[in-house]
């Protein structure tokens, strides 16, 4: 009888719970069940749904949690049982339990580094000081391999000279998209012609997140609405989170926006959330920090084949080809932002254009099928 190779995937936040890190977590876990035997560990914060997985799942009890950060040491305890553990950083909290282990039971870790952490202040950004200058040198130094989303964005972060120092054993995974599931609309949309350019924005709404820029989109948008050339933009933002309300109330007080914006919550599955980018123009991911290291969404968006539009940020900007598969805007700037939402607005065709090619590379270079050979072959090296 062969004998899989047990994995832990190790993530701070995990489906339903929106965001990056649990949905490159999820597909990672996917692309390596062939091959190994996968379990999901990861916190079970108060207040939030249980997280679910078609793998196994351990959701541990925090001794102590802060927005995404949870205290977890039992977890080292739980690693002894595991080949691998494959470590989805940052994770504060459980940062030392998978050096110990590494150390302690002699372990295999593989080390996934999706962002930085910084712009916090407060008690969160004395956290985020402490994970970035102390345990992320000690995890990257005792890894057997690292992965990063994009080469561009090691070479920008925070952690750039670790990168460097560790090059031998860093290897770029970027994120995928099941290319299956993500698909255009072959059908009839029921979009009437006269009706406002529609904008979607998919992301957390809540502290966590709080770089992803949705003040900036809609002013964006009330920027655009308020151009006396007449075009008219509607926003969708699917999300949520405990700083909704204070963007309701943004989206309220902004000139031209009543009834063009619609904050629809989060979507029940990844069937709801593929609707969604059928019924969009494009996909705006308008993050103003660089803890935005890929965006998961573009990809995401790219495969139904919609153009995109983000920030010139490291991670994003290696994903979205300026002028071919989106546009890119300046971080923060908002009329920056609006000319570029109304370019599409008034050049629909050159954004079919780009919603095609946004397909064609997402198949070529981010597919579940191209991305988890280099994963799997990675994995079997440890």
């Amino acid at each position: 009888m062969i004998h899989k190779i047990k994995i832990a995937e190790v993530v701070a936040v995990y489906p339903p719970y929106g965001g990056g890190l649990g949905t490159v977590a999820r597909e990672h876990a996917d692309m390596l069940t062939g091959d190994a035997e996968v379990t999901i560990i990861t916190p079970r914060y108060p207040g939030r749904a249980q997280p679910q997985s078609s793998h196994r799942v351990i959701a541990l009890r925090p001794l102590f949690a802060w927005g995404n950060a949870a205290l977890v040491p039992q977890a080292f305890f739980l690693f002894r049982n595991f080949d691998i553990i494959h470590f989805h950083c940052p994770f504060i909290g459980c940062g030392l339990a998978a050096i110990f282990a590494k150390i302690v039971w002699r372990k295999k870790l593989l080390v996934t580094y999706h962002m930085d952490l910084v712009g916090r202040t407060g008690f969160l950004g004395i956290l985020f000081k402490i994970y970035q200058f102390f345990i992320i040198p000690l995890i990257l130094a005792v890894a057997d391999g690292i992965t990063v989303t994009s080469n561009a964005y090691a070479q920008a972060s925070a952690a750039s000279r670790l990168f460097f120092r560790f090059s031998s054993k860093v290897v770029e995974i970027p994120n995928t998209v099941d290319t299956d599931l993500f698909t255009p609309d072959t059908g009839d949309s029921g979009r009437l012609s006269h009706d406002p350019f529609r904008i979607l924005f998919v992301g957390g709404l809540d502290r966590a997140h709080y770089f992803k820029g949705v003040d900036v989109l809609l002013r964006a948008c009330s920027s655009v609405n308020s151009h006396a050339d007449g075009v008219r933009v509607s926003l969708i933002i699917v999300g949520d989170g405990d700083l909704r309300q204070s963007f309701e109330s943004l989206a309220a007080s902004l000139p031209r926006l009543e009834g063009f914006v619609h904050f629809i919550g989060t979507m029940p599955d990844a069937l709801h959330v593929r609707e969604q980018y059928r019924l969009c123009d494009v996909l705006v991911l308008p993050s103003q920090a660089t803890s935005e290291a890929f965006g998961v969404v573009l990809i995401e968006a790219g495969a139904c084949q919609k153009p995109v539009i983000a920030t010139r940020l490291p991670g994003p900007s290696s994903v979205v080809v300026d002028g071919v598969t989106g546009l890119l805007a300046i971080p923060g700037d908002t009329e920056d932002l609006a000319d570029r939402i109304r370019f599409l607005a008034t050049h629909q065709k050159e954004a079919a254009h780009m919603g095609a090619a946004s397909r064609e590379r997402v198949e070529r270079l981010y597919s579940n099928r191209a991305v988890g050979d280099t994963l799997r072959q990675l994995v079997r090296s440890l």
